[in-house]
């Protein structure tokens, strides 16, 4: 699938010395596809080197009450104006039901 920027939304502004941004992003795609270089570049003007992009994935992007399939963090290593390529998932969770 694609990145849909309707699905991507500002979280968090973190100011200090070093501002940063916290996304959230709900989409059916794998923490694999979103990680991939150029997936956020809908977001090139917005997102910045070190702001953290929360991934959920749902069976239904549309109606997260459907289920949520996995949860990645992902934070944003390069931004050279047309790309944005952005880390692996750092959290490594399997989203698990009944613990």
């Amino acid at each position: 699938m694609a990145y849909k920027d309707a699905y991507m939304t500002l979280a968090n502004y973190i100011g200090g010395k070093h501002p940063l941004k916290e996304w959230m992003y709900v989409t059916q795609d794998t923490p694999g596809s979103v990680d991939s270089s150029g997936y956020f570049n809908g977001k090139v003007n917005e997102l910045g080197v070190g702001d953290r992009v929360w991934v959920y994935q749902a069976t239904d992007e549309d109606d997260l009450a459907t289920g949520i399939v996995d949860v990645s963090l992902h934070v944003v290593l390069t931004n050279d104006g047309a790309t944005v390529d952005v880390s692996d998932d750092i959290l490594g969770a399997t989203v698990t039901y009944g613990d």
